[in-house]
């Protein structure tokens, strides 16, 4: 392989070696470009020589060497010096800063993030009280109260939710600014009290994670709130939430719950210290689960907080409680399978109405249960799906049945009455979710179209009441109620001929359109857009929400 033939036959002179010959103490032949002992070792393209001037390796070194000497002569030259003054550009900012830091000495305050010309946070925190149950606020207002002054008591996100929604309550175009602002300072706030270990400061985390969720929902952005869904739905699992009262409460199920989303020892929570801190845990619990429900049904998509028997996920918290009922009186006795013994029809209560927070509950529980059954079995309804329809049909009837009429619910606060208003149109609306897929037959056409005009009689009802703040689930309820009756308008029999309440139900829909609009008008921080397509024979579906192809709600 040498070019000079040669080479070995005479002692190679000291020096002229390769480098890597040298460097292993081998004798070097000489030859070029490679000598016979780097191609024997694989290592041709490392066969260099000093004789031919300055190798790579050898100008890479030296130029290492150089770079080591001007930095040693920068640092000797640096310590002989003066140290230079740096200015800050920001330091009036700076200084403003921390001057309205001092002057911030409560919660409300730090809620203002500083904007000390913003609206009263008082008035924005208690018009969002009013309508607590309508945003999923499940705190004890009370004692949330008590303790809003208290800057080690609250938690800054919480806050930032709460001004939000009073800004967008409020309807004001002065402080529209500072609503967005509120919403994303809140989600920092969040992101940076991740690891904070008070109990009291994780359930008011969570208590923002829900006013978030249901912030996004009320503005039909349903990825962000899905996003926040499954935070709270994952400090739920890890805090246990979901088995309060539970007969699987032990230690090392709350270990395996933990290990199962990724949660650990720091993220447990005190034991309750009187029956109303309780039955704030199992409210608010309830709260995510209905948001939960809600949100999955309007994105068809299964929800994060499932119950699919497994121990670990199963949930056994007791039905939610209003101010006046003591999770002590109620619940002496451990509580298991709340939810699947509800759907199931075990539960004996079914045929009792219980609390405006508890049918609040169960009607998210139907709803969104009467849509993934109808997607399970879609029409055919074999054996299985036949029973399981028996079943979730029976309860929704006897649920309904137990409901107030709109005449009972006069002397109840505006905050209650809408949550029953709420509830009376989701179990409508699952009713007819659930008799819709299966085979057109009169009795069952008729039973839809009569829960569709219930419905629409609960949106009359909304306006002679003047009720202006209203919960966004309750427009999934008005999308399949008019669904409905725009099929039964332009359905027709096999001779062509439209169906005996065709007529009728073209008055119903044209009765939701001028209802609507009268909402919009009534309050201007809810937007309902009713096209002119009203009458198409389309037939419409949930996913029509994410397109705005037929109805644009915006509630709220």
């Amino acid at each position: 392989m040498a070019n000079n033939p040669s080479a070995s036959e005479y002692p190679l002179r000291r020096g002229y070696a390769c480098l890597v010959c040298r460097r292993r103490k081998v004798k070097c032949d000489g030859a070029k470009p490679a000598c016979r002992e780097c191609i024997r070792m694989h290592k041709a393209e490392d066969c260099e020589y000093t004789n031919q001037g300055s190798t790579e390796l050898e100008r890479l070194e030296y130029r290492v060497t150089r770079l080591q000497d001007q930095l040693h002569g920068r640092q000797m030259q640096t310590r002989d010096e003066t140290p230079i003054s740096l200015h800050d550009p920001y330091a009036s900012y700076h200084e403003e800063h921390a001057n309205q830091h001092t002057l911030l000495n409560s919660p409300l305050d730090r809620a203002r993030g500083g904007d000390l010309a913003s609206q009263d946070p008082s008035r924005l925190i208690g018009t969002v009280l009013k309508y607590a149950q309508q945003l999923g606020f499940a705190l004890n207002i009370s004692r949330f109260l008590a303790c809003i002054n208290s800057p080690q008591h609250v938690h800054p996100a919480l806050l930032k939710c709460l001004m939000a929604w009073g800004i967008r309550l409020s309807s004001s175009d002065v402080y529209a600014h500072l609503e967005i602002q509120y919403v994303q300072e809140a989600t920092n706030f969040l992101v940076e009290n991740i690891g904070n270990s008070h109990t009291k400061m994780r359930l008011q985390a969570l208590q923002a994670e829900v006013l978030l969720a249901q912030y996004h929902f009320a503005s039909w952005r349903f990825l962000e709130g899905r996003l926040h869904v499954s935070r709270a739905v994952t400090l739920t699992l890890t805090y246990g939430l979901h088995q309060i009262r539970s007969v699987l409460r032990t230690d090392s199920t709350m270990n395996a719950i933990r290990s199962l989303v990724g949660g650990a020892d720091a993220t447990t929570l005190s034991p309750p210290i009187n029956a109303a801190e309780e039955t704030e845990r199992v409210n608010l619990f309830w709260a995510v689960l209905v948001v939960d429900r809600d949100i999955s049904a309007a994105v068809e998509m299964p929800p994060f907080l499932s119950d699919n028997g497994i121990n670990k996920r199963r949930i056994d918290t007791p039905w939610p409680l209003d101010d006046s009922r003591s999770i002590r009186e109620n619940l002496v006795v451990p509580s298991s399978n709340t939810v699947r013994e509800f759907l199931t029809g075990s539960q004996r209560s079914n045929a009792v109405c219980g609390g405006d927070l508890e049918m609040r509950a169960k009607a998210s529980l139907l709803f969104e249960y009467s849509d993934r059954t109808k997607k399970v079995y879609n029409a055919n309804f074999p054996p299985e799906g036949l029973a399981e329809f028996t079943k979730i049909d029976r309860v929704i009837r006897e649920v309904a049945q137990t409901l107030p009429s709109l005449d009972q619910l006069g002397e109840l606060s505006t905050d209650t009455r809408t949550t029953w208003l709420v509830t009376r149109s989701l179990v409508h609306a699952a009713r007819i979710q659930l008799h819709q897929p299966r085979e057109s037959s009169e009795s069952a056409d008729s039973m839809c179209i009569q829960s569709a005009t219930i419905i629409v009689h609960i949106l009359e009802y909304i306006i002679t009441q003047r009720i202006e703040v209203l919960e966004p689930a309750i427009g999934l309820s008005w999308i399949v109620a008019t669904r409905t009756l725009v099929d039964d308008a332009t359905n027709t029999d096999l001779l062509g001929r439209p169906s005996r309440s065709a007529e009728s139900s073209k008055v119903e829909v044209t009765r939701i359109r001028h209802l609507t609009s009268k909402i919009a008008k009534m309050c201007p921080i809810m937007s309902l857009l009713v096209p002119t397509t009203i009458y198409s024979s389309r037939v419409l579906t949930l996913s029509d929400i994410q397109s705005f192809s037929f109805l644009k709600l915006k509630i709220f």
